[in-house]
């Protein structure tokens, strides 16, 4: 019962959370849809997506740039070896947003003049998000942590499980 009646209501609970935090049920459900169907491909499930999610939505509720942090999040997530999982990376995103690169720099060892090149923490300042994220991409692919590195990373076994598992109690 737990599994089954618990999870859906708190799926339920997830979803009317994103719909009060947008100010829009249609948006709002959209992007509870989209964060669903994303779990399935996805280092993380759906509660830990959700959760990321929502921590973003004090910085922007743009769906396109709640979903840009959340691409980004997951790549870094993938790649601490810290132990902090995607919380650590959301909030890490978060601080550079803020102007700060220090939780970035350390925990996924980039360098800070690297950082700056890429004028991360300039556009974070600026509330420009948009191109906060495209910038991070980038920065991302010079690390070779984007988009090739990740869909590797997803390929290993215990990754593979953790995502089958995922699903699963998603369905359940």
């Amino acid at each position: 019962v737990e599994l089954t009646l618990g999870g859906a209501l708190d799926l339920d609970a997830m979803e009317r959370e994103f719909q009060a935090r947008l100010g829009d049920a249609a948006a709002g459900t959209a992007l509870f849809n989209h964060l669903q169907k994303q779990a399935q491909t996805s280092a993380f499930g759906v509660e830990e997506l959700a959760k990321n999610t929502a921590s973003f939505m004090s910085v922007t509720t743009n769906p396109k740039n709640i979903d840009g942090l959340n691409a980004i999040a997951e790549k870094l997530a993938i790649f601490d070896k810290t132990g902090q999982g995607l919380e650590g990376a959301g909030f890490s995103l978060k601080e550079a947003l803020s102007g700060d690169i220090v939780s970035l720099a350390e925990p996924f060892n980039m360098p800070k003049n690297l950082i700056r090149e890429f004028e991360i923490d300039e556009l974070g300042k600026s509330g420009d998000v948009e191109g906060f994220i495209t910038q991070f991409e980038k920065l991302l692919d010079q690390m070779n942590m984007g988009d090739p590195a990740y869909q590797e990373m997803l390929k290993a076994p215990k990754t593979q499980l953790n995502m089958f598992l995922s699903n699963m109690k998603t369905g359940f």
